[in-house]
C-alpha cells in the first residue's frame, strides 16, 4: 500500500505512518476515512478487506469454539485405569 501510494501522482496518504493505520482498520472493523482514488489501490484495498474479513471471522469462530466447548477428562472404565490414573484417595 505504501509503495502504491508513493507511486501515484496524487497520494491518498501523505506519510508512511498513516499507511499502517489505514491497513489495520479493516482488521479492527473500523471504516476507512476515505477510499483511494486510483484503481490499483482500490483493488488492493478490496482484496485486503476480503482477507481481513476471512481472518477475523476464522479467528472469532475459533475463539468462540475454544471458549464454549468444554474439554472433559476421559471417564474411567476399569480398575486398571483407576490404578494408572493420578487420582488418589485421602484415606490411603
Amino acid at each position: 500500500m505504501s509503495i502504491q501510494d508513493i507511486a501515484q501522482t496524487e497520494p491518498t496518504l501523505k506519510n508512511g505512518g498513516l499507511v499502517w493505520l489505514y491497513v489495520l482498520r479493516p482488521m479492527l472493523s473500523h471504516a476507512l476515512p476515505r477510499l483511494p482514488v486510483t484503481h490499483s489501490q482500490r483493488v488492493f484495498v478490496a482484496a485486503w478487506w476480503l482477507t481481513s474479513l476471512i481472518l477475523t471471522t476464522a479467528y472469532t469462530a475459533n475463539l468462540i469454539a475454544f471458549l464454549t466447548i468444554p474439554l472433559y477428562p476421559k471417564k474411567l472404565q476399569t480398575v486398571e485405569e483407576l490404578a494408572e490414573s493420578n487420582y488418589r484417595s485421602i484415606f490411603c
